[in-house]
């Protein structure tokens, strides 16, 4: 085993490279693990001998969540994009072995980066606690959750925070298999029988029939909204999530990406003001396909986040008890609307 980090090691396991973070207590992502996971996988594609990469965790759970130490820090490379872009980019497969109890926010996000993905009966799959600090899942989650587990799932998880089981993620098709025993042997071995059979590069990014499925059906949207309206008054967040969402079926993975960043102020970029014209459009109720392809000559972007004080205020009333609970209540009842009923 090679350490690439203080907080990642790489080994190899016949043709199958073996990529383990190992940052306790909750193997948060940091910058030491990002640069980790990013010179494992280059490390693994430049070895001849390697076919298959496995992504795992040391200890009691996935990767939980990023490090909020660094939150208030200057950025440092490489950016979580840029190790996400690898991994989905890889032309090699990578499988997601999900140890222990969860792969919460950022690390579902990386897991779903990954070709394939299999867990442990105990694992647990969501993105908290974002919308309840008045925030977006930034790492791609609004645009890669719905292309796995359709449209209305994605929203419902996004927008309320919800964690759910094994069983569920395995039912709506966020993970491809359970695995009983050690979960790092059972990723290699599903990552063999990848290779033997000549599994696809499935990337996330470029999956259509799930959002295909919501294409031209703004109901979709309209119902979600109406069905949590009270649940979620007074709060942006959510409906920054819902718009995220919508931009994941009306627009090209590259640029419906940008979105949350947009939403947290991001705007001032040369790469992200020309979206904020596809966000005008949606607030106007105009047909985000009439700002046109690179939606760039419709407007000056308006600032953003005037509100951002009352929405983390709020957010703060939100984390602690019924406020959160009655969100997630009506989430639920947003779910089944779009389903068409109860289940």
């Amino acid at each position: 085993m090679t350490a690439i980090t203080a907080f990642a090691d790489l080994d190899r396991r016949g043709r199958v490279a073996v990529l383990t973070v190992n940052n306790p207590p909750i193997n948060a992502l940091n910058h030491e693990v990002r640069k980790g996971l990013k010179d494992g996988v280059m490390a693994a594609l430049s070895d001849i001998a390697v076919s298959a990469i496995v992504l795992t965790c040391a200890g009691q759970t996935f990767i939980a969540g990023s490090d909020t130490t660094e939150f208030t820090k200057p950025p440092q490379e490489p950016g979580l994009h840029e190790v996400l872009d690898l991994i989905e980019g890889s032309a090699k497969p990578v499988v997601a072995a999900i140890n222990g109890s969860t792969a919460l926010a950022t690390g579902l996000e990386i897991t779903l980066a990954c070709h394939y993905r299999v867990c442990v009966q105990a694992a647990r799959f969501g993105l908290p606690l974002a919308v309840q600090l008045g925030l977006l899942p930034g790492a791609g989650g609004t645009q890669r959750l719905p292309r796995v587990v359709g449209v209305e799932k994605a929203l419902q998880m996004i927008v309320s925070g919800a964690i759910i089981s094994a069983d569920e993620a395995l039912q709506h098709g966020l993970i491809d298999a359970i695995v009983e025993g050690d979960p790092t042997a059972a990723g290699v071995a599903f990552a063999e029988k990848v290779v033997n059979e000549h599994w696809p590069l499935r990337k996330t990014c470029d999956l259509e029939d799930k959002i295909d499925a919501a294409r031209g059906k703004p109901e979709i949207f309209a119902n979600f909204r109406t069905a949590v309206a009270q649940q979620t008054r007074g709060f942006k967040a959510p409906e920054y999530c819902i718009k995220a969402v919508e931009a994941a079926v009306r627009l090209p993975f590259a640029r419906g990406q940008h979105l949350p960043r947009l939403f947290e102020g991001g705007a001032h970029t040369a790469v992200l003001r020309p979206l904020l014209a596809f966000v005008v459009a949606l607030e106007d109720g105009e047909r985000a396909t009439q700002v046109g392809g690179d939606l760039g000559h419709r407007q000056q972007p308006r600032p953003v986040g005037r509100e951002q004080h009352r929405e983390r205020q709020a957010a703060q009333r939100l984390g602690q008890g019924d406020d959160r609970a009655s969100l997630a209540r009506g989430v639920e009842v947003g779910a089944q609307a779009v389903r068409g009923g109860d289940e």
